[in-house]
C-alpha cells in the first residue's frame, strides 16, 4: 500500500476460527480490485475467497496447499471475479516478499489483505515446546505483520486513494420485519431509520416531533421498506405502553428495538437541579428500560427468539468526559452500560437467543450540542475543534451488529474518530 501511495486500504486480521466478519456491501465498489487472502484453502479463508470472487474481485489465494486452492479456483470459474492460486509458505519471509513482488509485477498491487492463516497447538504452557511456540508466533504474529507491511507498502506506492473494504450485508432476514427507533426525527435516529427502511424493514419512528418523522416518511416513499411515524413522549410511561399496544394491533409486534433517544443538560453537578437530573434519568435510563421491557415482552409473546435490542450508548458510558457540564450525563450512560450487561444476564438465565447490543460513539456531529442548550457558536466550536464522526458512521456500525448471524452477538461497539 505504501509503495503505491494507497492510504485508505484495509488489513483484516481473522483472529479466531469462530468469527468471520462481513465486509462487503455489494455496491460494485470492489469489482476488479485485488485482494490477498492467506490460508484460503479451507474454512473461513475459503468462505471469504468465494465471496470476494463472487463480488468481482481478483483474489490471490496464498497457501502451502496450493492444490486445494486450485480446486477452489476451478469451482469458481464463471464467477464475476477470479481466483489466482499462489503457493507460498507465509512463515518464510523470502517467500512472502517474493509473492508481493510477483503480485506487483503481474497484477499491479494489493488493495485488500485478509490475514486469515493461523495455527494453534493445543498444549498447556507447562507441556509445550519452544518449537511449537515459535511455529505459532511465526504464523500468527510475524507473518501477519510482514503481510501487512508489504500490503500497505503496495497501496501507498500506487497512490490509489479509493481503496475500500465494505461490510458484507446479511440484512435479508430482517426484510419485512418491524423495528422501533426512538428519537427518529433527527441525527443518528434519522440516519438509522433511513438505512433500516432501505433494507426493507417496517420502521416505527417514534418522536415528539412527529412532523419531522412524517417528512422523513414522505422522503422514503418508494424504498423497499416503510416508515410509520408515531407521536409520543417516551418519558410518559402510559404513552410507551399505549405505543406498544398500537404496534401489536397494527403491525404484530417489535422485532428490533433501537433505543436512540437521549438528553444531556450541560451543568456541573454542583450547579444542576433535581428537575434536570430527573429529566435525563427519565429519558436516558427509565424510558430505555421500559421500551426494552415491552420489546422483549412482545418478542416472547410471539415466540420470536432472534430479536435484537440495540442501545445507542456513548463513549461517556465508559469514560468520564473531560468537558465541564457532562458529568451527570456520563452517569446516565454508565447506567446504560451496566443495564445492558444486566439484561444479557437475565436473558441468559432463560436460555433466550434475543440479542442485546450497545453502541458507544464518541463525538457525533448532529443536533446534540444545540439540544443541550449550547449557542450556535459554542456548538460549532464543540464539533469543529476536535475529531468527530457523522451519524451515518454510527449507522454503519449498527447495521454490522444487526446483520451478524443469529448465533452471533456483538456485545459492545466503541467508535472513535481518527
Amino acid at each position: 500500500m505504501r509503495e503505491r501511495g494507497v492510504d485508505d486500504g484495509h488489513v483484516i486480521h481473522l483472529n479466531s476460527s469462530e468469527w468471520a466478519p462481513g465486509f462487503l456491501a455489494g455496491d460494485g465498489a470492489v469489482v476488479g480490485r485485488l485482494a490477498l487472502v492467506t490460508g484460503p484453502s479451507a474454512g473461513i479463508g475459503a468462505s471469504v475467497t468465494r465471496r470476494l470472487v463472487a463480488e468481482g474481485m481478483r483474489v490471490v489465494g496464498a497457501a502451502r496447499s496450493v492444490e486445494r486452492v486450485q480446486a477452489l479456483a476451478d469451482e469458481l470459474k464463471g464467477h464475476p471475479g477470479t481466483l489466482i492460486p499462489n503457493k507460498c509458505d507465509i512463515t518464510k519471509d523470502d517467500q512472502v516478499v517474493s509473492m508481493f513482488a510477483r503480485i506487483k509485477r503481474e497484477l499491479g498491487g494489493v488493495d485488500v489483505c485478509v490475514n486469515n492463516a493461523g495455527l494453534a497447538v493445543l498444549k498447556d504452557l507447562l507441556e509445550g515446546s519452544p518449537e511449537e511456540w515459535c511455529s505459532m508466533l511465526d504464523l500468527n504474529v510475524v507473518a501477519v505483520c510482514l503481510c501487512t507491511r508489504e500490503a500497505v507498502a503496495s497501496m501507498r506506492e500506487r497512490d490509489v486513494d479509493d481503496g475500500h473494504v465494505l461490510q458484507l450485508n446479511r440484512m435479508e432476514r430482517w426484510s419485512g420485519r418491524v423495528a422501533l427507533v426512538t428519537g427518529a426525527s433527527a441525527g443518528i435516529g434519522a440516519s438509522v431509520t433511513r438505512r433500516l427502511v432501505a433494507e426493507g424493514m417496517r420502521v416505527v419512528g417514534a418522536a415528539r416531533s412527529v412532523e419531522r418523522v412524517q417528512a422523513l416518511a414522505d422522503e422514503l416513499k418508494g424504498q423497499p421498506g416503510t416508515l410509520i411515524p408515531i407521536k409520543y413522549d417516551i418519558t410518559k410511561d402510559d404513552q410507551v405502553v399505549s405505543m406498544f399496544a398500537r404496534i401489536k394491533r397494527e403491525l404484530g409486534g417489535v422485532d428490533v428495538c433501537v433505543n436512540n433517544a437521549g438528553l444531556a443538560v450541560l451543568k456541573d453537578l454542583l450547579e444542576g437541579s433535581p428537575k434536570e437530573w430527573r429529566r435525563m434519568l427519565d429519558l436516558n435510563v427509565v424510558a430505555l428500560c421500559l421500551c426494552t421491557r415491552e420489546t422483549v415482552a412482545s418478542m416472547r409473546e410471539r415466540g420470536v427468539d432472534d430479536g435484537h435490542v440495540i442501545h445507542l450508548n456513548s463513549i461517556t458510558g465508559h469514560y468520564i468526559h473531560e468537558l465541564p457540564g457532562f458529568q451527570f450525563y456520563c452517569g446516565t450512560k454508565h447506567m446504560v452500560t451496566t443495564l445492558t450487561e444486566a439484561l444479557r444476564l437475565e436473558l441468559r438465565r432463560t436460555n433466550s437467543k434475543i440479542r442485546i447490543s450497545s453502541i458507544s460513539p464518541d463525538r457525533v456531529e448532529t443536533e446534540f450540542a444545540i439540544n443541550t442548550g449550547m449557542s450556535q457558536d459554542a456548538a460549532h466550536q464543540f464539533y469543529q475543534t476536535r475529531p468527530r464522526i457523522q451519524a451515518d458512521d454510527v449507522t454503519d456500525s449498527l447495521i454490522h451488529v444487526l446483520a451478524a448471524p443469529p448465533h452471533v452477538q456483538i456485545h459492545d461497539v466503541l467508535i472513535w474518530p481518527l
